[in-house]
């Protein structure tokens, strides 16, 4: 070992290792649908650790929340220990080794998303990183670099893995991020510098890593426009096709049309006859000299070498340039002393001195021109004692702002790491390079652009629920059934509780179980549910299946049911896994869910058309007609609140509270429409029950001079009507039916002890928007996402 307690580079012993890499396996459960096991041979190791990019932090978390992916939930973002930035570190654990195979392994679930990992070897500490010990790559899952003949090539010291999302576990749609076929391709080129701006005896050879879009042709008649990236501080220019994973970016916005085919160059911005790292840096008026060699060597070298070489375009509206973190101080220094060279700027968490008002004011005209980004993580420190510029891009934004250019913020949840910046590349590339630049008006330029990016964002998050129906919650047969078991459920005295015993009824009869009622009336009182629930316990039955009453209410019921080993089965139920009932159905997740669903519908179908302007969003008033006293949607109304805020730009949302005695026909309607008329600003209406809009609405609305969008949770047989008939604009709608037999076959399979399938873990029922052309159905009949759903069921059932 060296004298920092690590080997050398752990491939040198041994050429003929087994070749393994990381294994991504779907599972199904929770609590992110996927496990990744790493792997690592080395028959002279007595310890093995792995140290990734996998901690996270819980939505408004504090610094030190972080938990590891066994503890993700939905929400959680990815972010270093302890607050993101530079100096933060990544977990370590230790691997084990099979026998004595010499092959070390570790699993762990992961939620969807590109994470970068790497091995101490026989490190003797067990924080590696601040031992200073050598971590290694994982021979079997190189990283891309830049090949070893080409001149400044360096190496790099991580390996990374790309895991898929499970819809089922909420984890978000990392597809973006993953490879696929007939992408581009990456290079690795030299050029010719100016031995005037490198140290004496440099090497005037220096390194490009290039990118060449799927399918590119050197003689295409319409030259490609080119992106220039910018590596930070501790890099080079081939960490972008690595942690960046640049390569699959790319590939997925061309394939998926989101932008034209591109040239990607990235050059090293190290190297130069002044060193780049010299604090304070200047990166505006009167750069750092190193800055001022590296602009000299891209304007006169650079570009004019891209030029010779690749079929791309010659002007500034044809080129791109961002950069991140130091790389960003280096994009502004570009953009402000370099201006026309360039059409569009991204600057990424700048950690640097950013432009001032006054700096910004003397070339307002020149970057009016140019279509520009800025942004960063929401959860980089502010400020930090070893780098006190961390307000940077926020203050950037603010200055431009105040002197009048425009700008479009882009900050996401992380710290100063690549996740943020692999997805702030992809916003940069789809909503801002190469795309119109509103000239003149830097608001319009703002709102036009951020609009974009948030309706981007928001299609993608309802693309599952549109279209069609979310997948059939179960598809594995169950191998021993139940036959004559006891089965109780507990009817909370609302018709969505009797609707459920009655689909219960028929699914038993399938099963062949036996279903008990217990039937309370609606808002029964704590002595009668603790009286019932007391009863359910002395009956000893083989499950019990609750609806719509909080185990708070019945706690003790249910530690001794669970003693019992008697499972419970909930249906919106929201504290449900706090009593360590498995898999609730519908609970405070799933409500949260339908209110960002419903917002992002309202924002990607609703409030504004793509290519619309500001002026849009800007008039987009919404009100949120809420039951509060139904108990449940809370959740909704909540995550609905905060999620219009995010990606409806300019919307503003307002919550009216209804009597629950006002349901039905004439009171509920009345209200809406007096407090439309009192409001004419508003413009769209959010019902988290849907079926507060009865059938007489339309014409009262029509009556009264009104006209709105209306969008709401599960329609009834007279909402679909008014949905099929245009009154309505959309409905969340979720199969019911679909979702009582869901709950007997989670009961069967507990009882037998057999695994849930992956939709019964997550707890989501079937559903989807539906619009007018959706409604191809009797809306009298209610909709149905699968018509055989009886039958399936009834097959997986009898298929021992």
């Amino acid at each position: 070992m060296s004298a920092a307690g690590a080997p050398a580079f752990a491939g040198s012993p041994n050429q003929n290792r087994p070749q393994a890499g990381p294994a991504v396996t779907h599972t199904g459960t929770a609590p992110t649908g996927y496990t990744v096991t790493f792997r690592y041979y080395d028959p002279d190791a007595t310890r093995v650790q792995i140290s990734g990019q996998w901690y996270f932090e819980p939505p408004n978390g504090k610094p030190g929340d972080q938990v590891l992916p066994a503890q993700w939930k939905p929400g959680y973002y990815q972010l270093g220990y302890p607050d993101g930035g530079p100096t933060s570190t990544w977990p370590t654990a230790d691997m084990k080794e099979i026998g004595n195979s010499g092959m070390w392994e570790y699993t762990t679930p992961m939620p969807s998303g590109y994470y970068g990992y790497g091995f101490y070897v026989d490190c003797g500490s067990d924080d590696p990183h601040a031992a200073g010990c050598a971590q290694v790559p994982d021979p079997a899952n190189p990283a891309w670099q830049l090949p070893a003949d080409v001149a400044g090539a360096g190496s790099l010291k991580g390996s990374y893995v790309s895991v898929p999302s499970d819809a089922n576990f909420r984890t978000e749609d990392a597809s973006w991020l993953a490879p696929v076929k007939n992408g581009g391709t990456l290079t690795a080129v030299s050029y010719q510098s100016d031995p005037a701006l490198l140290p004496a005896g440099a090497d005037p050879k220096r390194p490009l890593a290039v990118y060449l879009p799927p399918g590119y042709d050197p003689h295409r008649s319409t030259p490609y426009p080119t992106v220039y990236l910018i590596h930070g501080r501790e890099f080079y220019d081939a960490q972008w096709t690595s942690a960046g994973d640049l390569k699959n970016i790319m590939d997925n916005l061309i394939l998926d049309g989101l932008m034209e085919p591109a040239v990607v160059v990235m050059p090293d911005f190290d190297g130069y006859k002044t060193a780049s790292i010299q604090p304070p840096d200047v990166c505006v008026t009167q750069p750092s000299a190193w800055l001022t060699q590296f602009a000299q060597d891209m304007t006169a070298n650079v570009i004019p070498y891209v030029q010779a070489h690749y079929d791309v375009a010659n002007s500034a509206s044809g080129r791109a340039l961002a950069g991140l973190s130091q790389g960003g101080c280096v994009a502004n220094s570009l953009m402000f002393n370099e201006t026309s060279v360039f059409g569009y700027y991204g600057i990424m968490s700048p950690a640097a001195a950013v432009p001032t008002v006054a700096e910004a004011e003397a070339k307002q005209a020149e970057l009016r021109k140019a279509g520009i980004m800025v942004g960063g993580g929401w959860q980089e420190p502010i400020p930090s004692a070893e780098h006190p510029s961390y307000p940077a891009p926020r203050t950037e934004v603010a200055n431009l702002q105040a002197a009048g250019v425009g700008v479009t913020p882009e900050f996401v949840n992380g710290g100063h790491a690549w996740n943020v910046w692999s997805e702030m590349l992809r916003d940069f590339l789809r909503t801002v390079a190469f795309k119109p630049v509103v000239g003149g008006d830097p608001d319009a330029t703002q709102a036009s652009q951020t609009a974009a990016i948030n309706m981007a964002k928001a299609s993608e998050g309802i693309q599952p629920y549109v279209g069609q129906p979310t997948e059939f919650p179960v598809t594995t047969a169950l191998k021993t059934v139940p036959k004559g078991a006891k089965i109780t459920f507990v009817q909370c005295g609302t018709p969505f509780c009797a609707g459920i015993y009655t689909q219960l009824q028929a699914a038993a009869q399938a099963m062949g179980v036996s279903l008990t009622q217990v039937a309370l009336p609606a808002n029964a009182d704590a002595g009668a549910i603790s009286s019932a629930f007391d009863s359910i316990v002395d009956s000893k039955p083989d499950a019990v299946i609750v609806a719509g009453l909080e185990v708070s209410q019945w706690a003790s019921q249910a530690k001794a049911l669970q003693q019992q080993k008697i499972p419970i089965v909930t249906t919106g139920v929201n504290d449900a896994a706090d009593y360590g009932i498995v898999a609730p159905q519908e609970g405070e997740q799933w409500l949260q869910l339908l209110g960002k669903l419903m917002a992002d519908y309202v924002e990607a179908k609703v409030s504004c058309v793509p290519g619309s302007t500001a002026t849009c969003a800007a008039s987009t008033g919404i009100a949120v007609y809420d039951m509060s006293a139904l108990g449940f949607t809370a959740p909704i109304v909540g995550t609905f609140t905060s999620e219009a805020a995010a990606v409806c730009t300019g919307c503003t949302t307002r919550t009216v509270d209804l009597p629950a005695a006002d349901m039905g026909p004439g009171k509920a309607t009345a209200d809406i429409v007096a407090d439309l008329k009192a409001h004419p600003g508003t413009s769209v209406v959010v019902l988290p029950v849907n079926h507060v809009a009865t059938a007489d609405l339309p014409a009262a609305l029509a009556q009264a001079g009104l006209k709105v969008s209306i969008v709401g949770y599960d329609p009834s047989a007279d909402n679909l009507r008014m949905i099929k008939d245009g009154a309505q604009t959309a409905g969340l709608a979720q199969d019911s039916a679909i979702a009582s037999w869901t709950l007997l076959d989670i009961a069967a399979r507990e009882i037998t002890g057999q695994q849930l399938d992956s939709a019964e873990t997550a707890g989501l029922p079937v559903m989807q928007f539906l619009a007018s052309g959706d409604i191809t159905f009797d809306p009298a009949k209610g909709w149905s996402a699968y018509p055989g759903y009886a039958a399936r069921f009834t097959s997986l059932w009898t298929q021992q």
